[in-house]
């Protein structure tokens, strides 16, 4: 008769234990991995955000400082007058900047047909205006906005020194 205790092998019971510690182990693993992914990209949408203000920001500032006077100003539109500074013999040219449906549009005259600035909604990368304000107070015009893409929220305000509206 053999004996059975002399057999060498793992019992039921240790490997019900091994397979639970692995378990679990692959579970506090599979959390850390999806936490350190979640936070990656959060901090990956705020700094395009960022990017896409500072883009924003540029642009506004660039037509708004090289603007020979703001022809209209609304809460949510702007209409800025500017001239090519390297010709002064050439027109005046008009330049639109308006919040609408979450965007900032932008057209003038040469090409009337207003483009997004921000990334458009159909984007994987979507980028919402979700608050979007330009204001005049004693020549100084601020325009304060807010971004926003999966969730990831930014609050952008600018002031620019501006040339009165004709009247």
């Amino acid at each position: 008769m053999k004996n059975i205790k002399s057999q060498s092998g793992f019992t039921l019971i240790e490997m019900l234990v091994y397979s639970t510690v692995v378990s679990v182990a692959f579970i506090i693993i599979g959390n850390i991995v999806l936490q350190v992914n979640r936070v990656q990209n959060r901090l990956s949408s705020e700094r395009f955000l960022q990017q896409q203000t500072i883009f924003l920001s540029n642009k506004l500032s660039y037509n708004i400082h090289n603007a020979a006077q703001i022809e209209e100003i609304s809460p949510e539109q702007i209409k800025l007058v500017t001239q090519d500074l390297l010709n002064a013999d050439t027109e005046y040219e008009y330049k639109f900047y308006k919040f609408e449906n979450g965007s900032l549009w932008y057209a003038h005259d040469i090409d009337p047909n207003p483009s997004v600035l921000n990334w458009t909604k159909e984007s994987d990368d979507a980028i919402t205006i979700t608050q979007g304000n330009f204001i005049v107070k004693d020549n100084v015009l601020i325009v304060d906005m807010e971004l926003s893409k999966n969730n990831t929220h930014y609050n952008f305000k600018a002031t620019y020194a501006v040339r009165q509206p004709s009247s």
